[in-house]
């Protein structure tokens, strides 16, 4: 963990959030609420991308859900967050830098915006809101 710590600060320490906006979405209710008991699957992933000469980094965030009652499929959805970052010119690291970059600190930028979307969607789908987890 140490390792993927100083690997993602190497890019951190040059990297400049530019902007966090949703890339795709989609949400399926495949059943309606009826009282009772719900459990959730969430399914985190993340990609990375140099755009612009390598001037730019772009980290998509995603999350999928997946809520059932028993066995029985009740609602799916999931989103994608992109996060643009500039870095300075001639940078040259690693991809692996990059990857732990996407993996820790663009996960944790983005994390707030899943975790509202994914809130909201669920109440707008008429079931009980459902809060994603606190990353540590």
């Amino acid at each position: 963990m140490t390792d993927e710590v100083e690997l993602a600060g190497q890019v951190g320490a040059l990297a400049n959030l530019l902007q966090i906006k949703l890339l795709r979405s989609t949400s399926e209710l495949q059943a309606g609420y009826e009282p009772g008991q719900l459990a959730a699957d969430v399914d985190a992933s993340y990609d990375w991308a140099l755009m612009d000469d390598a001037r730019l980094l772009v980290c998509e965030i995603g999350c999928e859900v997946h809520i059932r009652r028993g066995a029985e499929a009740v609602f799916d959805c999931s989103a994608i967050y992109g996060a643009v970052y500039a870095l300075p010119e001639d940078v040259q690291l690693s991809d692996e830098a990059y990857g732990a970059f996407a993996a820790t600190s663009a996960t944790f930028s983005v994390h707030p915006y899943l975790r509202e979307f994914i809130q909201s969607l669920t109440t707008r789908a008429g079931l009980p809101p459902l809060s994603l987890a606190t990353l540590r």
